[in-house]
């Protein structure tokens, strides 16, 4: 089963709790997922600010009905449940979409009798007639099938590689980690690329954040209670989309080789976005051909 991770609305959503608890809140973990999310990325939520304000988007509220509201008109289904006395709540939504330098051709990838939608590009192309390139290809040394980095309009890239196995969550940050900075990497030639489409919707737990606690600036303690996540990716010939929401629901006791081969992506891949600027991709995710899907227009 696919598998996203998005860390960027996590960190936006502990940041605008701050708008109740105080600025500059110091949290302490509960458990060792906790910890780990706090050493390797809390510490760098200085580096939301390589998002513009219609990417990333953050709201705090008294009352769950108004966060559900933004969630329902944002087009989310997750809702986060109501507020007891002394409950309050923050909705953070991540919206940021790519498009290729070139368009990619619509063609079919086939996979055991199945036919998929899907992408071919070559590795350059041209804009306004000079030749640019599109996408690179290498090998990881911890890694046996080839990455690619397709570039984009913006600046960010989107890698793909067929993945090696199934992971989950911390693990699957972990494992593309290690594949993307934590190896040397060969460049090699690619003679063409073919990708699937991508449609994928997930809804997920972040049940891990639950406990994590602070010291509000009145000198009250505060929880997470509760946390949620709906990520949508959606790829095709024209570019990627990523839109992911989060919404967390706080407790306070006082207030409320070099030779040009083709690259075919025909196996569950893992994907991984990157933005200039960014420490850590801003998605993760494993995808595999339950959301080979057209996704249709992902501008809307």
């Amino acid at each position: 089963m696919s598998n996203v991770m998005v860390i960027p609305p996590v960190l936006s959503a502990l940041v605008k709790s701050e708008d109740v608890l105080g600025a500059c809140r110091v949290w302490s973990a509960v458990n060792d997922v906790q910890s780990r999310f706090l050493d390797d990325f809390f510490v760098r939520r200085s580096e939301l600010s390589r998002f513009s304000e219609k990417e990333l988007r953050a709201w705090a509220s008294m009352t769950a009905y108004d966060l559900n509201e933004i969630l329902a008109r944002e087009g989310f289904s997750i809702r986060l449940s109501d507020f007891n006395p002394g409950e309050f709540g923050v909705v953070s939504i991540l919206d940021v979409m790519v498009e290729w330098l070139v368009m990619g051709r619509h063609l079919s990838l086939p996979v055991e009798k199945e036919l998929y939608p899907a992408v071919h590009m070559m590795p350059t192309g041209l804009i306004e007639d000079m030749p640019v390139r599109l996408f690179d290809a290498a090998m990881s040394s911890v890694h046996p099938h080839p990455l690619v980095r397709l570039n984009t309009k913006s600046g960010d890239s989107v890698c793909m590689t067929i993945a090696d196995h199934v992971y989950d969550d911390f693990g699957l940050m972990s494992r593309i980690d290690d594949i993307r900075c934590r190896s040397e990497v060969m460049p090699i030639s690619a003679s063409w690329l073919l990708f699937p489409m991508v449609d994928l919707d997930l809804e997920t737990s972040l049940d891990w954040l639950v406990g994590m606690h602070t010291v509000m600036a009145n000198g009250e303690n505060a929880n997470v209670i509760q946390a949620l996540q709906q990520t949508k990716f959606r790829m095709n010939h024209l570019g990627a989309r990523v839109k992911s929401a989060v919404g967390m629901g706080f407790a306070t006791t006082s207030v409320r080789v070099d030779v040009a081969e083709p690259i075919l992506i025909d196996e569950p891949f893992f994907l991984w976005i990157e933005r200039p600027g960014l420490s850590f991709p801003l998605m993760y995710a494993y995808i595999d051909e339950q959301h080979w899907k057209d996704p249709g227009d992902i501008t809307r």
